[in-house]
């Protein structure tokens, strides 16, 4: 398997990770757990306990929330470790937008990591912080890869790291995190949905990109017509030449054998 493969199969396995963590904490979840007014974050809390946040009143108690935070940790994680075999596939000026991804998730899977390791009732700001860190970053690779499919192929022939229609998808889920971000920080009423449409999009295109990286076989692209055509006349005038420069040689040892 491939770096690139590689990096696209740990792309998959987090995002897979971070939707079975919240999926097991919530099928435990103590009481009604509403998807438009409950955050994220409530499903690692460590303890049962009223909400101490500026949002909605609300009763928090996640029995499981230690397999919600386990899977944040691992699921960020996992996204470094395919940050880091973005950077090793992509390596040289060719490669920028690899780079850049590379580097971006990175950083989001670090802040991730944070986030599952300090729940908010443990150190909230902290966590908070690292929470806005992770989407920031997350929206920055979306952007990176976005941007970067438009540039030229690798010298090898690799497929871009996302195909057309994924690529075409990829700024309409842009904007729909992006917005989610704003409503959630802006808009009191409703804050669990603005938060998934920021983090949970995220999530989702994440499994895209990893998909995307999996599907990188060599891809001959069509060579432009004006470029074919001065690829053959430079053939032509080498071998005329070649030609020339061979009846020179002949005509040289034909006069050398008459001085003879």
């Amino acid at each position: 398997m491939t770096q690139r493969k590689a990096a696209g199969l740990m792309f998959i396995l987090s995002a897979i990770v971070a939707f079975v963590g919240q999926a097991l904490a919530l099928m435990k979840w103590e009481g009604v757990y509403e998807l438009s007014w409950n955050l994220i974050s409530d499903l690692g809390v460590t303890e049962c306990m009223p909400s101490d946040d500026n949002f909605t009143s609300r009763f928090i108690c996640s029995p499981w929330h230690g397999w919600f935070n386990f899977g944040l940790c691992a699921s960020g994680v996992l996204l470094v470790i395919g940050g880091v075999l973005l950077i090793l596939a992509h390596k040289g000026k060719e490669a920028r937008a690899g780079l850049r991804a590379g580097v971006l998730a990175i950083i989001q899977g670090v802040a991730i990591c944070v986030v599952g390791a300090v729940p908010h009732n443990v150190a909230g700001n902290l966590h908070d912080g690292a929470a806005l860190v992770s989407v920031v970053f997350g929206l920055g690779l979306m952007l990176a890869v976005a941007v970067g499919t438009r540039e030229p192929a690798l010298p090898d022939g690799q497929r871009p790291m996302i195909n057309a229609a994924v690529h075409k998808l990829t700024w309409v889920l842009l904007a729909v995190s992006t917005a989610g971000l704003v409503a959630f920080m802006m808009v009191a009423d409703r804050p669990g949905l603005w938060e998934r449409m920021a983090v949970d999009v995220q999530t989702v295109w994440t499994l895209l990109l990893g998909v995307g990286l999996l599907n990188s076989k060599i891809e001959a692209r069509p060579v432009p017509q004006r470029t074919q055509e001065a690829w053959e006349k430079r053939i032509a005038i080498m071998e005329a030449a070649k030609a020339e420069e061979k009846k020179a040689a002949q005509r040289a040892e034909k006069k050398k054998g008459e001085a003879k």
